[in-house]
């Protein structure tokens, strides 16, 4: 055997060997590119389902509450005093919440990942003047808005 038939023994001896290796190979790739694309796709759709934001009225009053993104409204509705109300976001994005009473809003900026219960209270204080507060309960911020008082004729109080 000379040595150009030696050296097309071997060649042809590898490559029956790197065929079947290489055929694994491809075939755990791809099991493994399917694998992470059905986990991400789970887990983005677990993610989105989880997405909510909870509004808590501990106020006396009835109070409106609007939820905008990307600077349109997307929800909006109303809180009976005592009552809570859960509004599902349908993507996990932040949102701007402002929470209306006596034609006055109170904003409060929130994430609908953090799925954040939103408590709103209404209460005097000295000299005549009303507060609210919007407090996140996932993440502590507070914001407090001054309001006029409740006297005014367009106010109705719940009770």
């Amino acid at each position: 055997m000379n040595t150009k038939q030696y050296v097309l023994r071997k060649e042809s001896k590898l490559r029956e060997v790197r065929r079947p290796i290489t055929r694994v190979l491809k075939e755990s790739y791809l099991k493994m590119k399917i694998t992470a694309y059905l986990v991400l796709g789970l887990a983005l759709f677990v993610y989105s389902e989880a997405c909510s934001v909870t509004i808590d009225n501990k106020s006396a009053y009835s109070v409106g509450w609007t939820l905008i993104y990307a600077s349109a409204i997307r929800d909006q509705g109303n809180v009976a005093s005592g009552a809570r109300y859960t509004k599902d976001c349908n993507t996990c994005l932040p949102r701007d919440l402002y929470v209306t009473w006596n034609n006055r809003n109170c904003y409060l900026y929130l994430n609908c990942i953090d799925r954040p219960t939103v408590e709103v209270n209404i209460y005097p204080q000295a000299g005549g003047q009303w507060r609210m507060s919007l407090r996140n309960h996932q993440t502590g911020e507070t914001s407090f808005c001054n309001m006029p008082s409740p006297d005014e004729p367009e106010l109705e109080k719940l009770e």
